[in-house]
């Protein structure tokens, strides 16, 4: 990243925290589908573990879509479904 400058770099480095959000959105997902199977402590810690993840993730795209002036919606509504709390994701 460090290699790019101007809107190119703004876009590519806005696409790689998004790629990293969703990414693991989809591994929380995936793993609270496991929870719902089969309830078990390691389960459940798995998906906590990815939920904080996505949030965090979300947390850092949201952040820099902002900083850059990049559109937002995307990432605060990932962000708010992770966090579950809107709070979290304001300025």
């Amino acid at each position: 990243k460090h290699l790019w400058s101007g809107d190119a770099r703004v876009q590519k480095v806005n696409a790689l925290y998004q790629l990293r959000a969703y990414a693991a959105n989809s591994l929380w997902q995936l793993n609270e589908q496991k929870l719902v199977k089969e309830r078990s402590a390691a389960n459940q810690a798995k998906a906590e573990d990815w939920r904080g993840k996505t949030k965090n993730f979300s947390r850092e795209w949201l952040d820099f879509a902002r900083a850059a002036g990049s559109d937002t919606s995307q990432a605060l509504q990932l962000c708010v479904s992770a966090a579950g709390d809107k709070d979290f994701c304001q300025d």
